[in-house]
């Protein structure tokens, strides 16, 4: 059962079976309502913050990207099963070119404009 990880389980194994739904596992241990009202209130506040908190969205989401993309460089492919882009032989180059595009842009974003 899913709940089983859940501290304090018992408090959260309650089910309405009209709507068959966790309720109170969805309230209390659902985050996504808890950020997207602090992401909302962000505008009431300084518009910096807003700006700041964008960037640092934009740099960190693109460096997920890249973290892949240089595991696979740095591995030489063995450890990533062939998918359906594969691109064989040029799938290296393409990693390492996207690698440092990724570390250019997330550099020149740094910069004040």
């Amino acid at each position: 059962m899913r709940s089983s990880a859940v501290r304090f389980r018992r408090h959260y194994l309650s089910v309405c079976i009209s709507r068959n739904l966790a309720t109170a596992e969805d309230l209390l241990t659902d985050p996504t309502a808890v950020i997207a009202t602090g992401l909302g209130a962000i505008p009431l506040g300084s518009p910096v913050a807003f700006l700041n908190l964008a960037g640092s969205f934009i740099i960190l989401t693109t460096t997920s990207y890249a973290i892949p993309f240089a595991a696979n460089v740095v591995t030489g492919r063995k450890y990533f099963p062939p998918g359906p882009f594969y691109l064989g032989k040029l799938g290296l180059p393409v990693n390492i070119l996207a690698v440092l595009f990724i570390v250019l842009f997330n550099t020149f974003y740094c910069f004040r404009k």
